[in-house]
């Protein structure tokens, strides 16, 4: 798949990323492009938060970055 930031190669395999995606245990499969560490669900849509924030994957962090790139939470 192509990164939705970057335009680079996002490839499915050992960056598998688990994300909780509701109150009970469900996990969702993510993958970060290796070039800017946006993080694309299986399909190759991008990753946001609730508040529409889109996902990365930073120095082992996930990051959610407004629409200007501002940083809003890192965990």
């Amino acid at each position: 798949m192509v990164c939705v930031n970057c335009g680079n190669a996002v490839e499915h395999g050992d960056n598998l990323i688990l994300l909780k995606i509701s109150c009970g245990p469900p996990n969702a499969s993510a993958y970060p492009c290796k070039e800017c560490g946006r993080l694309h669900w299986a399909d190759g849509l991008g990753v946001f938060n609730r508040q529409g924030c889109a996902a990365f994957l930073e120095e082992g962090h996930l990051v959610n970055r407004d629409a200007e790139g501002k940083e809003t939470s890192r965990f």
